[in-house]
């Protein structure tokens, strides 16, 4: 299984790593240390410093962040995102868009910085301490078990329906899905 990077513009939590790095458009401020595997892609409209290794067109159909995933290898299948949310809330709605899209295609988990995590089809286990919600972008059957306060059995959430909405987790808690699920952590009341 391999494993990479892609850090956004946002302000972030991301340190160089020994991992592969992507750094999309704005987020190429954090590449200093990044080290060789480092790559950035971008049209430049975040300001950027410096140049991009691979420059993409103002005018297109798809996003900075959208074309980075579309990059990636079939072999990558764990992704930890930085930088890409806490700006314009539109902007953090495509990028779960482009998110979900990327997870009917492959078999990943993506760990979400600050967020929690997107995951594809099947079975995932994670450690929750506190409030968690459980949100789809199409209507698919969930199950919810484990270390948890509300379980649910194949039960079908809607998109963004709120009945994934604030759960308690205290351990292990294991969610599968026939489709890409949100897992989102770390809430406040």
């Amino acid at each position: 299984m391999s494993e990479i990077d892609i850090v956004g513009p946002m302000p972030n939590s991301w340190r160089p790593t020994s991992r592969p790095v992507i750094f999309v458009d704005g987020g190429q401020k954090w590449r200093q240390g990044a080290g060789v595997q480092a790559l950035s892609i971008g049209d430049g409209d975040s300001d950027p410093i410096g140049p991009m290794d691979v420059r993409l067109p103002a005018d297109k159909d798809i996003s900075d962040f959208g074309f980075a995933l579309s990059q990636l290898a079939e072999s990558v299948q764990k992704i930890s995102l930085y930088g890409f949310n806490g700006g314009r809330f539109d902007h953090d709605l495509a990028n779960l868009g482009e998110l979900h899209a990327f997870l009917k295609t492959r078999h990943a988990h993506v760990q979400i910085e600050g967020r929690g995590h997107a995951v594809s089809a099947g079975a995932w286990t994670f450690q929750i301490q506190g409030l968690f919600s459980v949100l789809m972008l199409e209507a698919n059957p969930v199950t919810i078990q484990g270390d948890c306060k509300y379980k649910l059995e194949r039960h079908t959430l809607t998109p963004l329906s709120s009945h994934g909405l604030s759960n308690e987790g205290f351990g292990e808690v294991q969610v599968e899905s026939t489709g890409p699920v949100f897992v989102f952590t770390g809430l406040k009341d």
